[in-house]
C-alpha cells in the first residue's frame, strides 16, 4: 500500500506506468460549487473536467473511487460510472446535513 499526498496531476505523470487492475486510487477532489462557507473556497480553479479526462482514461485500468459534494454536473460528468448518494453531518459542532457521492467505477 502507497498513500500519498501528491496533486493528482503530478501523482498520473509520474505514475501512470504503474498503474494496473490490482491498482485502486482514492481522490477527495475540492467541491464544484464553492460556497461562502465551505472547506474549499480557496480551490475554486480547481479543473473538475480535466480530473475527468484523466480519470476517465483510466477507468479500465484500475479501481478508482472519488468522494465528491452532491451534483449535478458531477452526476452528467460521470454518468458511466457507478454513483452512491450518502448523508453526512459536516461537523460535530453543527446540525447541518448534506449528501455527498461515491464515484466508483467497480462493483
Amino acid at each position: 500500500i502507497t498513500i500519498t499526498n501528491y496533486d493528482y496531476e503530478d501523482f498520473l505523470k509520474t505514475h501512470h506506468q504503474n498503474i494496473n487492475k490490482d491498482t485502486m486510487i482514492y481522490l477527495d477532489p475540492p467541491y464544484l460549487e464553492v460556497g461562502s462557507d465551505n472547506l474549499y473556497k480557496g480551490h475554486k480553479d480547481f479543473n473538475h473536467d480535466v480530473l475527468f479526462e484523466w480519470l476517465d482514461k483510466l477507468k479500465g485500468s484500475c479501481n478508482i473511487l472519488i468522494s465528491y459534494n452532491d451534483s449535478d454536473k458531477i452526476r452528467e460528468m460521470y454518468s458511466g460510472w457507478i454513483i452512491e448518494e450518502y448523508d453526512l453531518q459536516y461537523s460535530i459542532n453543527t446540525k447541518r446535513k448534506g449528501k455527498e457521492l461515491l464515484v466508483k467505477n467497480y462493483v
